[in-house]
């Protein structure tokens, strides 16, 4: 059941955005996160855009951020500093949510075949 959501990633989010100084303690969970999901959540998104800016001379506060797709779309941001892999999965997971609350659907342009 867990792994549901992670495949419908790209039905409720159109972009997610990662901003990181990797060397930096509080973006350890972010780094983990990225180290640790990306291959696998690309795999099962392919058409997810994931876009990670490291700046490793920077000093600020990690961030997610996450673009919802369809008409009236936003973009979520959170800090995530001192967070760990396991909560910014659970923020991830709750930006889907609101994007499928959006009532967003993915459909084909073709009719059914019957």
């Amino acid at each position: 059941r867990s792994m549901v959501w992670k495949a419908g990633l790209s039905v409720g989010l159109r972009e997610l955005r990662f901003r990181l100084n990797p060397r930096s303690p509080q973006a350890a969970g972010l780094t983990a996160f990225i180290e640790n999901n990306y291959k696998f959540l690309k795999a099962l998104n392919p058409n997810l855009k994931f876009l990670v800016r490291e700046y490793p001379d920077a000093d600020f506060e990690p961030v997610v951020e996450a673009d919802l797709p369809g008409p009236g779309a936003k973009e979520l941001a959170t800090g995530v500093s001192n967070m760990s892999e396991a909560q910014i999965l659970e923020l991830i997971k709750g930006y889907a949510d609101k994007g499928h609350a959006l009532g967003i659907e993915t459909r084909s342009n073709l009719k059914d075949i019957v």
